[in-house]
């Protein structure tokens, strides 16, 4: 082989390494680009379902508080916090105890940081779950819909009665309106909802960690690639490097 072919050589292999470097650069990039949208979308989903865990409890906690000390203040808090369920209230950026300190401290919303008022059921469906996830955020809505509905009858019930109590709590005497928020019914939809959001996060956290070393799988194989082009680079120019030398430098030498 000539110099001029030995050079067309190198300079050709050269050119379609850096090509194939470039590709596989490129997809590289694009495979942690995925990566990281996977674990955003992850640390998303999870939150959701978290706000929505602990405003299932708050509901809970604010409805019992209602009934068994027959403080308005507490209605408010469950009436407050059911319009943001249902997107009828702007949600703030932290839906969390924090929250619920500052409003049931002085009520002020200077304090507070807004989002625009959406259900949790448009944010679910507007969020990338899985469809064997959205099967159990269904459940865990429908549960949720039961317990709130029950709390809405222990509500009636407890204002029924209370018209002849006064302000003291005297309802005791007449268990009703306490047996919807304590009862065996009520207490085995918050069991079975605590275990599908065992079952949902359990769920995320597997799908979410399959699609993580799927992606990790393919960034080690881009990886050997990369190395595979760039050491047939190294014995492309080692081998014309022997060649010239052999062919161009040792004999001009011995001239």
């Amino acid at each position: 082989m000539s110099i001029k072919g030995i050079f067309r050589s190198v300079f050709g292999t050269l050119l379609l390494s850096l090509i194939l470097l470039a590709i596989l650069a490129v997809c590289l990039a694009y495979s942690q680009e995925q990566l990281s949208g996977n674990q955003i979308r992850r640390v998303e989903g999870l939150r959701l379902i978290q706000e929505m865990r602990d405003s299932r409890d708050y509901l809970t906690q604010f409805s019992r508080g209602y009934v068994f000390t027959s403080k308005d203040r507490y209605l408010d808090l469950y009436e407050s916090l059911l319009k943001i369920w249902d997107g009828k209230r702007p949600r703030p950026v932290y839906l969390d105890e924090t929250y619920w300190d500052i409003l049931a401290d002085d009520g002020s919303m200077s304090k507070v940081r807004l989002r625009p008022a959406i259900s949790f059921d448009r944010l679910v469906g507007e969020a990338d779950f899985a469809s064997e996830e959205r099967v159990i955020i269904n459940e865990v809505m429908q549960i949720s819909a039961e317990m709130t509905k029950m709390e809405q009858q222990a509500f009636s019930s407890y204002k029924k009665k209370s018209k002849n109590w006064g302000n003291v709590p005297q309802a005791i005497k007449d268990m009703q309106p306490f047996e919807y928020l304590t009862g065996g019914v009520y207490n085995q939809l918050r069991l079975s909802l605590k275990q599908n959001y065992a079952r949902l996060f359990g769920a995320i956290n597997e799908r979410a960690n399959s699609e993580i070393r799927e992606i990790e799988a393919q960034n080690e194989y881009l990886l050997y690639g990369i190395l595979a082009i760039i050491a047939i680079v190294c014995i492309n120019v080692f081998a014309a490097y022997r060649v010239i030398l052999g062919r161009v430098i040792l004999p001009i030498a011995y001239l």
